[in-house]
This record gives C-alpha cells, sequence and structure tokens, in this order.
C-alpha cells in the first residue's frame, strides 16, 4: 500500500520546522564578543540549506562552543599575541574552519560585483 501524499507533507513540514530551529540556535550561537568572528559564523550558517549532516551540525555546536579567542585565532589564521608564529587549528575543525573561510570569501566577491 503506498504512502499517501498527506504523509510525505507531513514529513517534509516536520523536516523544515526541525532545520529551521536548528538553523536558528546555530545563529544565536553565532554571536561572539568581537563583531569580526560573528561575521563569519552568520554568513556561514545563512547559507546552510537541508543538506546539512546531523554529524556536521554537531561538529559546527562543539565549535561555537570554544573560546571567542581561539574562534578569532582560527577564523582569520592569525594570533595577535604571537604575530610571527602560525595558528594551529585542531584537526577536527579545519575542515569547517575552512568551508566558513571559503563562503565568506564566496560572499564578499558576489556582493563586490
Amino acid at each position: 500500500m503506498p504512502l499517501s501524499l498527506e504523509w510525505y507533507r507531513a514529513q517534509k513540514t516536520e523536516l523544515l520546522v526541525d532545520f529551521e530551529a536548528r538553523r536558528r540556535k546555530l545563529l544565536f550561537l553565532c554571536k561572539r564578543g568581537n563583531l569580526e568572528s560573528e561575521l563569519l559564523l552568520i554568513a556561514f550558517v545563512e547559507t546552510l540549506d537541508l543538506q546539512l549532516s546531523p554529524e556536521k551540525s554537531q561538529l559546527f555546536e562543539t565549535f561555537l562552543g570554544e573560546s571567542d579567542q581561539n574562534l578569532l585565532c582560527w577564523l582569520l589564521k592569525y594570533n595577535p599575541q604571537a604575530p610571527t608564529e602560525k595558528v594551529g587549528i585542531p584537526t577536527q575543525y579545519q575542515e569547517i574552519i575552512e568551508e566558513i573561510r571559503l563562503n565568506y570569501l564566496k560572499q564578499s566577491l558576489l556582493v563586490d560585483n
């Protein structure tokens, strides 16, 4: 017996509501003590779509739990206390940090053109 159209619509609505709740939570967690980090993080969250895996969502949430100072250094790849030293980014965050940085650069290019 095939599933009804109403069932599919209910499932889709539930997915959209769940996604929007996760997105709003992540936007709230993006509020930081410095504007630079906040701009990068919010621009990234605003581009997320339903394809965001629960694992990636959890990793990003864990990432947002890090200190403002660490996030700023990792996102900018610069440490003002040691400007000549290379910033060490934890392995588990390297991919997501690159995505955040590339997303921001892509958004900036779209605005400039």
